[in-house]
């Protein structure tokens, strides 16, 4: 064997298995090393990290062959189904576990996971003794406070304890659900007699010696479509049960029908008042277990308290207190955001399932040049019409100077058709321009605001734009408000203690989404005498409240007297060039 050069290998939890097992059968390290497609010196140090010991020459088979060790057929698992008499018999052996211990195994986890050497916090015990006791369960847990760890554990004794069990994880992201079947498998290969019991083992499937089968699957944009053709599943997890699909959950119902004592869990941190999630917190039919990050052992009171300084109110609300955030005047409804968005990754690149898109730049810029937050969104546009973010970007500190070079770097890549850029940063702007960038700045006056939203709105429920699962973006959005003055005029707003930079940026980059193609655009009016003479129609008093400000939405510059200028911002028909302004 030609001995290989290269990195340290990466170690998977199922390649220390098959390691240690291969090595105490008396493989040689060259032969572990050709099967890991690694170094015989990198197997040397694995195994030593790992503490695997050969036995000594007195356990080995006579010619000094592999140590005898009596594997029994079907592991852990299948002891337990001839012990509950729906396996085939063996001849008595001895064993590890006496059959005892697999009987408490049986009847109680906490026995089982007192054997995978697993102690839990008690408000996951008392989790775990809500999801024996009843078929419904909603777990509404702060971030990092375990939720995963306890589903896991609970799916991997039921489908060891329970022969034939089916147990099925759906996330918002197949990545999501491979997470959580990571932790599942790491418990099942922690011990060599359920090592010994799995048949099958794939990023999305595990299955048992005793017909036990474990199934990780994406519930986002597939929707049901991931779940139907399953029948008597034992368990079903939701995980980030707020952001799947509703069509998931429609889907669930009739193979739960036909299950004997089939289970459901929910577990999520919230997201608004509405969706699945939410009815199922407010349902009798649902048992509910909230816990804030203030219960966990792990998430020390420092830690949290760098975070709220660092947060907005309502983020920390939802991340670390678990909190159902609700604004009785939002503008945009939770169920609204909630079914705009799927699952997929945001790239900073293009791929190519982006071209034949038409990309658009939103720059909601930060107040003050390094004391604010900048947010870019980046747009794609597909021929039919409807939009997609495809690019989140966030500056903290950063300069104007530095913030337009990234954007410059991002038009090479993306080749943006126009740059709506928030014209209030007059410097970042002349940089922009500076640069012979698509720039066309968009004044968030009062009436210009409302315009920018209200096509959001509209292009959110004619369903031509899809969002990321992006916790940020979909929270302010979910919580931005709206209020009337007492004169009668339309105010938008995020909530007290939020922000809404994000919508903003997403508002700008939206809107060519719901503007009409093909037809008259809209009455272009002569500005002669429109401030200072009353109008005799509805329509010229419209343009003339409309351009109290006399300025335009798409340059931010001055409409003067004798140019012709849209009610669309208002702004002007033709904007002046640089050389006809003197600039």
């Amino acid at each position: 064997m030609t001995e290989k050069t290269g990195r340290p290998r990466e170690w998977a939890a199922a390649d220390d298995a098959l390691l240690t097992d291969l090595y105490l059968e008396g493989r040689s390290t060259a032969y572990l090393a050709d099967r890991f497609d690694t170094t015989i010196e990198n197997v040397r140090q694995r195994l030593s990290r790992l503490g695997v010991r050969r036995p000594s020459s007195r356990s080995l088979a006579p010619g000094g062959g592999p140590p005898r060790r009596r594997r029994e057929e079907g592991g852990l698992a299948a002891r337990i189904a001839r012990l509950l008499g729906v396996g085939p018999p063996e001849e008595p052996v001895r064993e590890a576990l006496a059959d005892d211990a697999l009987r408490r195994f049986v009847e109680d986890p906490a026995a089982f996971l007192a054997w995978l050497d697993v102690d839990l916090f008690d408000y996951q015990r008392e989790a775990l003794e809500l999801v024996r006791a009843h078929d419904r369960t909603a777990l509404v847990w702060s971030r990092q406070s375990g939720k995963d760890h306890l589903t896991a554990l609970y799916a991997l004794w039921l489908a060891v304890t329970r022969p034939g069990a089916i147990v099925v994880c759906v996330s918002p992201s197949q990545r999501q659900s491979d997470l959580w079947a990571e932790r599942l498998t790491s418990f099942a290969l922690s011990r060599r007699e359920l090592r010994e019991s799995i048949v099958d083992l794939s990023a999305s499937e595990v299955s048992l010696a005793n017909g036990s089968r474990v199934y990780s699957l994406p519930g986002g944009m597939s929707g049901g479509v991931t779940i139907r053709g399953f029948s008597r599943v034992s368990l079903l997890v939701f995980n980030e049960a707020a952001w799947v699909d509703e069509s998931v959950y429609q889907a669930a119902g009739p193979f739960l029908a036909a299950s004997q004592g089939g289970k459901i869990v929910l577990i999520s941190t919230p997201f608004g008042q509405a969706g699945y999630l939410w009815r199922a917190w407010n349902s009798d039919l649902f048992a509910k277990s909230h816990v804030p990050a203030e219960r966990c052992p792990l998430i020390s009171a420092e830690f949290l308290e760098k975070e709220r300084a660092s947060m907005d109110r309502l983020s920390f609300e939802s991340e670390y207190h678990a909190a159902f955030l609700s604004s009785q005047s939002s503008y945009f409804p939770a169920d609204l955001v909630a079914r705009a968005v799927q699952a997929y990754a945001l790239v900073e690149a293009p791929l190519e399932e982006h071209v034949g898109m038409v990309r658009y730049l939103g720059a909601d810029w930060a107040r003050v040049e390094g004391g604010d937050r900048t947010v870019l969104t980046v747009l794609g546009v597909d021929p039919s019409g409807v939009g997609r973010v495809l690019w989140l970007k966030t500056f903290e500190g950063a300069s104007y100077v530095d913030q337009a070079a990234y954007v410059a770097w991002l038009h090479g890549l993306w080749r943006f058709r126009r740059i709506y850029s928030d014209a209030s940063a007059h410097a970042v702007n002349d940089l922009l321009r500076s640069k012979s960038l698509p720039v066309e700045p968009v004044t968030f006056s009062l009436q210009g605001k409302v315009e920018l939203y209200s096509r959001l709105k509209a292009a959110l429920e004619a369903e031509r734009l899809v969002l990321p699962q992006h916790a940020a973006l979909l929270r302010e959005l979910s919580t931005f408000e709206y209020r009337i003055s007492t004169s009668g005029n339309l105010l938008l707003h995020a909530v007290e203690g939020g922000h809404d930079d994000y919508p903003d940026s997403l508002a700008l980059a939206a809107r060519t989404l719901t503007r009409e193609r093909g037809k008259a655009g809209p009455v272009l009016f002569p500005h002669h005498g429109l401030l200072e003479a009353p109008a005799r129609s509805d329509l010229l008093a419209a343009a003339r409240r409309s351009t109290r400000s006399a300025t335009c939405a798409r340059c931010g510059g001055p409409i003067v007297a004798g140019q012709e200028f849209s009610l669309d911002g208002p702004r002007h028909a033709r904007c002046p060039t640089p050389s006809s302004t003197g600039e």
